[in-house]
């Protein structure tokens, strides 16, 4: 999630985790989304360009973030 020409477009945040496991996503402290078990990857759609931290929690408290540069194209 580095670089794109319009605001509006999706990103697609995906990560590996047991079969039985159920994912939340948070940008910060703001809660981005769930996953449901068995569904792939969350939609995120931001409007703030700049430095985001991306992070990942399972429902057995397993976490990994990202500090991500966002940029939208001229």
């Amino acid at each position: 999630m580095d670089r794109r020409s319009r605001p509006d477009g999706l990103v697609a945040l995906e990560a590996g985790a047991a079969a039985m496991s159920r994912t939340f996503w948070f940008d910060g402290g703001a809660l981005l989304g769930k996953i449901p078990v068995g569904a792939s990857a969350l939609a995120e759609r931001t409007t703030a360009d700049g430095a985001h931290l991306i992070r990942v929690i399972d429902d057995h408290g397993r976490a990994a973030e990202r500090d991500v540069q966002v940029q939208f194209a001229p």
